[in-house]
């Protein structure tokens, strides 16, 4: 039987089958979903109901979104990875070698979805001379996207990643092996540790974490997100690909046409800009290459 009494809670962690709820009075709950078709995610605001003679709470409804974190998964299909986010922290390292092309996936859906993406370049004590990511990190900051350096073994710059995620909810993304928990573990003074608030699997068994939500004491909200190799925008049109490339779409409002495309078209202002070094070949690039991406899913003509 469930009591039918509605609470307002905050999803902090996800499993396969489970979530960490966290009320407005900071109580923490296991919960399950109502139905098949709720999908909560990290960083969700829900409405939860108690069950009687259970510990477990009872998700029945998502509030309304602000954004969503989406990517195409290994199905072809939109799949959300969080939600309510003012942040994108894509974090790369000296190893694993980063993925430029999967950095600039991770800018663009920010953009599209309207929040700042910075880029934190860890591990730099293993090579403080990598002059080929430390160019590309140059190419970034002249874009206008803040990045920051920093090292967890030297404890160097962490303070920097904590004031911009103040207030805040941030994602760390990026490739597994690039320290994403390492930093979590580093700015996190009250950190919510695993053991504490465990969720138990239908058999038994304690789960992984999909996703988790840590407090950093400056009132910032961090979600660790786990490692993925590979990341591909969700776009649905033209415009939205080309908004996901700032100084692509700047450079566009000077195209002939107004639908351009900036691939074969003639008189296209960001070709030229291109041709002149406005825009560096590998962002042009990567552009197009998420362009035959997308036209390769069908999910772009």
């Amino acid at each position: 039987m469930i009591l039918k009494i509605n609470h307002k809670a905050h999803v902090i962690a996800t499993y396969s089958q489970r979530m960490i709820v966290r009320t407005v009075n900071g109580e923490h709950f296991n919960a399950r979903i109502k139905g098949k078709n709720l999908r909560p995610v990290c960083g969700d605001w829900v409405l939860i109901e108690s069950i009687k003679n259970e510990n477990e709470k009872l998700i029945t409804k998502i509030s309304v979104r602000n954004n969503e974190l989406s990517r195409i998964n290994t199905r072809g299909k939109r799949e959300i990875l969080a939600a309510n986010i003012n942040l994108l922290i894509i974090v790369i390292a000296v190893h694993p070698e980063p993925d430029w092309y999967v950095v600039d996936r991770y800018i663009s859906t920010a953009e599209n979805m309207g929040i700042k993406a910075v880029i934190v370049f860890n591990k730099i004590d293993l090579d403080k001379k990598n002059n080929k990511a430390i160019a590309f990190i140059q190419d970034y900051k002249k874009i206008g996207y803040q990045t920051i350096k920093c090292s967890v073994k030297e404890n160097s710059n962490l303070d920097k990643i904590c004031q911009i995620v103040e207030n805040k909810t941030a994602i760390l993304v990026g490739q597994s092996g690039v320290g994403k928990s390492s930093i979590i573990n580093k700015t996190t003074n009250n950190i919510l540790k695993i053991s504490e608030i465990s969720v138990v699997s239908g058999q038994g068994k304690h789960t992984t974490a999909n996703s988790m939500m840590f407090d950093l004491p400056n009132k910032g909200k961090l979600i660790d997100s786990p490692g993925i190799r590979d990341f591909i925008t969700y776009a649905e049109s033209f415009s939205e690909i080309i908004s996901g490339y700032k100084e692509i779409k700047l450079r566009g409002v000077d195209c002939k046409f107004h639908n351009c495309r900036h691939l074969r078209e003639p008189d296209c202002a960001v070709k030229y800009a291109v041709l002149k070094g406005k825009i560096t070949n590998h962002r042009y690039n990567s552009f197009k290459r998420l362009i035959n991406i997308l036209k390769n899913l069908k999910k772009i003509n």
